[in-house]
């Protein structure tokens, strides 16, 4: 298991880029000392097999212990060409995006995430 990513005041941590046409799950990102925080995952060149993302949320690093925070299932579509979570009062430390295909979707994704310090 790799090093969590650190995810600091003010500082873009990219968390996955790569192509959309696998599941998968992103980097694990580290909110450490982060009381709101805001994620992105910006595709491109997608075809009709929209996928979802989900926000999975844990206190510890452990792949083992993330569960899928309530609500936050996104599914790919629309006019828009991204995704995102706004993370205000966060109860949790670390964060990974899980990506199910729909049958093999084409195109890629960046997933980008930014913390802010209280006070």
């Amino acid at each position: 298991m790799t090093a969590p990513i650190k995810i600091r005041n003010i500082y873009t941590a990219k968390l996955y880029d790569g192509p959309l046409t696998n599941d998968f799950y992103s980097e694990v990102g580290d909110f450490r000392e982060m009381v709101i925080g805001f994620i992105q995952a910006i595709y491109s060149d997608i075809d009709n097999n929209l996928g979802e993302f989900k926000l999975l949320v844990s206190l510890e690093k452990e792949p083992e212990t993330f569960a899928v925070l309530s609500s936050s299932e996104q599914t790919m579509g629309g006019t828009c060409s991204s995704v995102a979570w706004n993370l205000v009062a966060m109860g949790y430390r670390f964060i990974k995006i899980q990506y199910t295909a729909n049958g093999g979707s084409t195109g890629n994704v960046r997933i980008i995430a930014i913390g802010k310090k209280g006070g």
